[in-house]
């Protein structure tokens, strides 16, 4: 089976699976905690059960306060997706929450296990999508499939994205040929500043002070639309990760693809990170 159709088949089996009876509706949480190994995260219902933190042994990799999860800019409209509401909120029309393969059901959580699974289908004007988190292993997977159904003009759209720490003091961008551009992230004093890189395959942030970092890697992507990854640069804010695709293009009718990401958690000395960093996302590659 090719892997791209064996995630999409794995995503309605999720759905298909964890069907509830009509009398026990599915609850949505205000909030749920979980945590898998050393990794800890929170899906916000704010934010429409997208990831509201990220903790990896106790140290913030991934901020409160932004947005994560997949955001579309439609021309002439505006941002709808995720936490941005200014026009109108994403309708999430269907939700599941699972831990150990097991079903999740309470208005607030608070659970640790050996996995944990959000599996969400929601509207955006004429886009349907179907999203899928997995945390195991010390790694995050997320999966998202869009479908249009009319041509729709873009700005943007953002299938990822990761508001990294604002304390990450270097970036590794990696390109499976590999070409390798490291740097420093600015200080507190400078302005925000966008680093975007149209050839890379994956990003490495680093924490020099607390020695972790993290690896996030792009897995797949279709063939339609321009694909390139870039950081938003803010002191004192953040080092947010984007994935971006279709800038001013047109989505056609009846576009159908998926986009996944591996993120990989990491401990390591200022003069090894590179390698340990390199090493992940190599590793992230030949993920299931």
């Amino acid at each position: 089976m090719k892997p791209m159709v064996a995630i999409l088949l794995a995503s309605m089996a999720v759905f298909g699976c964890a069907a509830a009876p009509a009398n026990h509706p599915v609850p949505r949480p205000d909030r749920v905690v979980a945590t898998v190994g050393d990794v800890r995260l929170s899906i916000d219902g704010k934010k429409l059960w997208t990831i509201g933190h990220i903790e990896y042994r106790g140290i913030t990799l991934g901020v409160e306060g932004s947005a994560y999860g997949t955001v579309v800019n439609i021309a002439k409209v505006g941002f709808i997706g995720s936490a941005h509401r200014e026009v109108e909120p994403e309708a999430v029309t269907a939700l599941r929450f699972f831990l150990d393969d097991r079903t999740l059901q309470a208005t607030q959580m608070n659970v640790r296990g050996q996995s944990f699974k959000v599996a969400r289908q929601s509207r955006i004007r004429s886009f349907q999508l179907n999203s899928l988190l997995e945390l195991r292993d010390d790694r995050l997977f997320q999966s998202v499939r869009m479908r249009a159904t009319t041509d729709t003009d873009t700005k943007v759209i953002y299938p990822f994205m990761y508001a990294w720490t604002p304390a990450a003091s270097d970036y590794l961008w990696g390109a499976d040929d590999g070409t390798r551009k490291a740097g420093k992230f600015l200080d507190g004093k400078s302005k925000p500043t966008q680093l975007s890189q149209h050839n890379m395959d994956w990003l490495a942030v680093y924490d020099q002070k607390r020695g972790v970092g993290a690896v996030s890697r792009l897995l797949a992507r279709p063939t339609a639309g321009k694909t390139s990854l870039f950081i938003v640069d803010a002191p004192k804010v953040y080092r947010k990760f984007y994935v971006m695709c279709f800038p001013d293009e047109t989505v056609p009718a009846k576009f159908d693809g998926t986009y996944r990401m591996a993120s990989g958690f990491f401990r390591a000395g200022a003069t090894d990170w590179k390698v340990v960093a390199s090493k992940m996302a190599e590793s992230l590659k030949q993920s299931p």
